[in-house]
């Protein structure tokens, strides 16, 4: 791809890597990972960093590459800290745990596994939260927008017997100048 810019390098490299992860053809999702990983490193992408690092050490996990898988885990748990990406970590905390556990590392293994699940349930929370603050908003605005057409078709309503009442006020007004000129007839 020679007229790309390096973060499409990055991006497509790391696309077609994880096409192949999918299909099962580790070794060249691999190929592709590693070169999606080398194009975000030179253009500090770390987004495609974190996720080429992960899938990478997924596959490495699956050969029971495990200190290799918890290096490269190690790699990319340290950008997405420092980046303050917790949404990325979840997969890197759950790896961890699987890596430690091919390792009979238990405790480690639980302590990921603790950590994984706390990130998630905590960012489901305030997801769950802003849906409702969204659900209360549109309840709020369609019950405003209900009241807002209430407060119309009222004012309607009253326009419409105010004219009413000026037409028979008009008509008063005229059948008592016709009285009062039949009078004077």
């Amino acid at each position: 791809f020679p007229n790309l810019t390096t973060n499409i390098k990055a991006i497509v490299n790391h696309n077609i890597g994880e096409v192949n992860f999918f299909k099962k053809d580790y070794a060249t999702a691999l190929k592709y990972l590693e070169k999606g990983l080398a194009y975000g490193k030179e253009s500090n992408y770390w987004q495609i960093i974190i996720a080429s690092g992960t899938m990478k050490s997924s596959i490495l996990l699956k050969q029971n590459q495990t200190d290799e898988a918890i290096q490269s885990l190690d790699e990319v748990l340290a950008i997405a800290q420092k980046r303050n990406s917790k949404e990325d970590t979840i997969p890197i905390y759950e790896l961890l745990a699987e890596a430690f556990q091919q390792k009979n590392e238990y405790e480690k293994a639980y302590s990921f596994l603790r950590k994984h699940n706390d990130i998630k349930e905590n960012l489901l929370q305030k997801n769950n939260a802003q849906q409702l603050k969204k659900i209360e908003f549109e309840f709020q605005l369609k019950a405003l927008t209900s009241e807002t057409e209430e407060i119309k078709r009222k004012n309607s309503q009253l326009t419409d017997a105010f004219k009413k009442i000026e037409l028979q006020r008009n008509e008063i007004t005229y059948k008592n100048i016709a009285i009062t000129d039949s009078i004077h007839y």
